[in-house]
């Protein structure tokens, strides 16, 4: 085996993009790279409104529960398989079949790995990473997309150190390309966040509330409680806030950010921060927390990474607002830099290909 052409890939990911949603659009970059690269790519996902195959620019997409969907890899005979945040009721528990034939990746991004996922109990989140842990054992090789995340799956799970690869989520810099913004006038400011506990919006309103200067700042994302969405809206005290309930595509979300000037991520807790990072490639300087993985992906030449506390979001937001263009410019060009160099192409997809090269060849080489 020589070429990328001669690999077929099995790409296991309990959520994946479709017309009716956008969920998990960090998988379905790398895979249209993989396919511009040459391999054979099949997707494999859980049951989508009763559809057992769909396309999805340009990438198929096969349905089905977890039995159909190991038959249906048995029968595609990839030549590697790559499971991407396995999930305990759908894919990691069938590992142990899957690891006799194929090399099989487990790709981490937070809650396959993590204690106290958002909406679960404290007995059903130890049981999840228990059985993860058994199920995941089998793998000879995990990817991490920081390096927070490779501690946490070795912490929570018991992983072997040796196992791991570091590898960020993908950000297309041809897509966010940076932007020259001059900062004039009043400060716009951007989130793109699903509407949970984890991600600290209400951390941010509350931060942002009582700030007298003028600003703007929308909130995009959508929310699974609508209880949570409410408390959120209730929370908002000053109509220089809004939340915008919706889901934007990537070309949307390309063009969006270069009106804005500021990108705010007051989390909780974060793998990487993708929506953050795209931003960054644009040339937007950002507020986040010293949460997760987020400080191996943004500096303070970037922006301001403050803890997670409310005063402390408040008092980063105006100390950006208060710098004059030149400096706000100067933040800006690191951190379209910063973006670059931790998540671009050859940062992130040139050495998904080398690895999955490297694990196909090794293969190949024990026959």
């Amino acid at each position: 085996m020589h070429d990328l052409k001669d690999i077929k890939v099995a790409l296991i990911s309990a959520n994946y993009p479709s017309k009716f949603k956008s969920k998990f659009v960090f998988v379905h970059t790398r895979v249209k790279e993989y396919i511009k690269a040459g391999l054979d790519v099949r997707v494999f996902t859980m049951k989508e409104w009763g559809l057992d195959m769909y396309t999805y620019e340009g990438v198929e997409v096969v349905c089905g529960s977890s039995i159909q969907t190991l038959n249906n890899i048995n029968r595609y005979d990839p030549d590697i398989v790559i499971d991407h945040a396995p999930h305990l009721k759908y894919s990691s528990c069938y590992h142990a079949l899957l690891c006799r034939k194929y090399p099989v990746v487990s790709w981490f991004h937070g809650g396959d790995v993590m204690l106290h996922v958002e909406g679960e109990n404290f007995l059903k989140s130890i049981m999840r990473v228990l059985l993860n842990s058994v199920f995941l054992r089998f793998d000879m090789n995990y990817v991490a997309v920081s390096h927070w995340m490779k501690r946490i799956a070795m912490h929570n799970c018991q992983f072997n150190a040796d196992k791991f690869r570091i590898i960020p989520n993908y950000v297309d810099e041809d897509l966010f390309k940076c932007h020259n913004r001059d900062f004039s006038g009043e400060p716009k400011i951007i989130s793109l966040r699903d509407l949970g506990p984890k991600y600290g919006i209400d951390m941010g309103i509350k931060a942002l509330n009582n700030i007298k200067e003028n600003f703007i700042w929308d909130i995009y994302g959508v929310g699974y409680d609508p209880k949570y969405v409410e408390y959120l809206k209730e929370l908002i005290k000053t109509d220089k806030i809004c939340i915008h309930e919706r889901r934007l595509p990537h070309n949307e979300i390309a063009k969006l950010y270069s009106e804005y000037d500021l990108f705010l991520a007051p989390s909780r807790e974060e793998a990487q921060g993708v929506a953050m990072v795209e931003a960054m490639m644009t040339g937007m300087p950002v507020v986040a927390t010293t949460v997760g993985g987020i400080p191996e992906f943004v500096d303070p030449n970037c922006g301001f990474v403050v803890k997670p506390e409310v005063e402390e979001i408040k008092q980063a937001v105006l100390s950006f607002m208060h710098l004059d263009s030149e400096k706000k410019k100067v933040m800006s060009s690191n951190a379209a830099i910063k973006g670059r160099e931790t998540s671009s192409y050859e940062y992130t997809i040139k050495k998904e290909l080398e690895l999955i090269k490297e694990i196909v060849q090794q293969k190949i080489n024990k026959k």
